[in-house]
């Protein structure tokens, strides 16, 4: 064995431990009274996951992370992602591919993603997502077409918005575009109509 002080040796590779047996998401899950249970085994399903939506920069272009000078912002081999980029897209693959095996070795069965456009495909990560066992929570809403402004009730269902037209009629159409995408897919979990909510 080389000696510590040998600078020829290499260091050692790091891989994430697979800590479980991963069963394919095929079967959807159905609610039964307050619970969630697996359609295929009867089983009672408890989500367990995290948000996707990695980009290299913010909504500003600012880049993320504490400033100091031992902490340096890395340099990931993908393109930059824009604020309201959909970031599961199958053009995307390459991406998030090796992202999608990882929280499914750290024992994650849930995704939550934002910004789905329905004018893109998203077979590709469906079917990888259900092949590690992960179900999907996918937003009716998005950033930038399909959203609800800022406005009070009813504005915010009823205003025309220069250069976008009819907000409840633009919503309204993303939305049923989405679901008719994401009801093909049996590893769908659910479909979210809202984000951070304001409760005043």
């Amino acid at each position: 064995a080389p000696s510590s002080d040998d600078s020829t040796s290499e260091a050692p590779t790091r891989s994430v431990p697979v800590n479980r047996t991963v069963v394919p998401a095929a079967d959807p899950i159905v609610i039964k009274g307050n619970f969630l249970y697996n359609s295929g085994d009867g089983k009672r399903f408890f989500a367990k996951g995290v948000a996707y939506n990695p980009r290299n920069v913010n909504y500003l272009g600012v880049d993320e992370g504490p400033k100091s000078a031992i902490c340096k912002a890395g340099t990931p081999p993908f393109r930059a992602l824009g604020y309201t980029d959909d970031v599961s897209t199958d053009e995307l693959e390459e991406q998030w591919v090796p992202n999608l095996e990882a929280i499914a070795a750290l024992g994650a069965n849930t995704l939550r993603l934002y910004n789905v456009n329905p004018d893109k495909s998203h077979r590709k990560f469906m079917q990888k997502a259900a092949e590690l066992g992960l179900y999907i929570v996918v937003p009716l809403t998005r950033m930038d077409w399909g959203y609800l402004p800022a406005f009070p009730s009813p504005d915010c269902y009823t205003k025309d918005i220069e250069g976008y037209g009819n907000v409840g009629v633009n919503l309204l159409t993303s939305a049923k575009l989405i679901v008719k995408q994401f009801s093909e897919f049996p590893n769908t979990l659910m479909f979210t109509v809202a984000n951070e909510m304001p409760v005043n």
